[in-house]
């Protein structure tokens, strides 16, 4: 199974939350896991806010950031090109979407193969709306 995955799929095989056995169940099943570059950023930034928040103490906070790391090591980075961005902004409008999921989105068509199934892996319920009705195969099933 190929399959993109968005950062809210990302922060679930990371951190123990709702959603999370879902997560790894998709992780676990695919042979190919793809998420775009912004990524990184965005899960950079949702471990600090987490520490920030005192939901991870600051020694978990490293071991959080080790875990992002290998994590990140395990997957195909998207890059965030003209043709990527382009399609993000039509995206953005065709769908109401914010643009870092647009730009997830578009990333993640950018990936698809028309002879092959791409799993998009988000728990956006708008994220996964618009991957949908763009011919994503979106998982978890229900969220």
């Amino acid at each position: 199974m190929r399959a993109y995955y968005d950062t809210s799929a990302l922060l679930k095989l990371l951190v123990s939350e709702p959603g999370a056995a879902d997560a790894i169940a998709c992780w676990a099943a695919s042979e190919d896991q793809y998420a775009s570059r912004i990524g990184y950023v965005e899960l950079r930034a949702a471990a600090a806010r987490l520490q920030r928040d005192g939901r991870v103490q600051p020694e978990d906070g490293r071991r959080l950031r080790g875990d992002l790391e290998v994590l990140w090591r395990g997957l195909v980075p998207v890059p965030v090109d003209e043709a990527v961005s382009r399609h993000a902004g039509a995206l953005a409008e065709r769908h109401r979407l914010r643009a870092l999921d647009a730009i997830h989105l578009a990333a993640a068509v950018r990936v698809a193969a028309p002879d092959e199934v791409l799993h998009f892996v988000s728990f956006d319920v708008r994220l996964r709306v618009a991957a949908t009705a763009e011919g994503l195969v979106v998982l978890p099933e229900v969220i």
